[in-house]
């Protein structure tokens, strides 16, 4: 994929600016299993085994889906499970991801678009020590990914690029790569196993943007 006519980038928040690690995967599987109880009628125990029987090969909105629960039903639980959890104890600032964004900052218009609301949004910076003024704007959950409202949101904003200007990252294919594919808007998957169209460059962490991008003097540094 060409990335040289790259001059807006839009970073989602969860799992894309921190890493997935057990520790959170455990904190927002315990609501997730809540949820598949109260849908399936069943005890958590039996939820938590239904689900994991499908997790290990699936993402969690493939699991829950595996399970039977309608694909938008399944992407807000995930949502709501990012909302509900207490992450606090488990996400720490990294360096090299700050270092990333300042020097990306110097190159690019940098946007956060977020499933998650406001405040929550804020919160989860604040821990992971990024300056909410990194970004240019910011799109919170109140406006949808999914049917593309957030995305076209972020475009009006800089109404004098073309859509193949514009460059979002974000770790889960239904919300973050295939709506913003749909407008033209150039994407990578961050350390995701989800299925994805071959064009879609695939990094296991964002600190692999900047080889992605071609920004020798940022890999450098990092």
């Amino acid at each position: 994929m060409t990335l040289e006519k790259i001059r807006a980038i839009g970073f989602d928040l969860d799992q894309t600016l921190y890493p997935k690690s057990q520790e959170i995967d455990e904190a927002i599987q315990n609501y997730i299993f809540k949820e598949i109880a109260d849908h399936k009628k069943c005890s958590t125990k039996e939820a938590r085994t239904l689900f994991l029987s499908h997790y290990t090969s699936k993402s969690g909105r493939e699991a829950l889906c595996e399970i039977g629960i309608p694909k938008t039903k399944a992407s807000e639980i995930i949502q709501q499970a990012l909302e509900a959890a207490d992450l606090s104890k488990y996400l720490k600032p990294d360096e090299r991801v700050k270092r990333l964004l300042k020097a990306l900052r110097s190159n690019y218009s940098l946007a956060l678009i977020t499933g998650s609301h406001k405040d929550n949004a804020e919160k989860k910076l604040r821990l992971l020590e990024i300056p909410s003024d990194t970004f240019d704007i910011k799109i919170y959950g109140n406006v949808s990914k999914r049917d593309g409202s957030a995305f076209k949101k972020w475009m009006s904003t800089r109404p004098e690029l073309e859509a193949e200007q514009f460059l979002y990252v974000g770790d889960r294919v239904s919300t973050d790569i295939e709506p913003a594919i749909r407008l033209g808007i150039k994407a990578i998957l961050v350390g995701s196993e989800e299925t994805i169209c071959p064009q879609v460059p695939r990094i296991s962490s964002i600190i692999q943007l900047s080889r992605e991008l071609d920004i020798s003097r940022i890999s450098r540094n990092l």
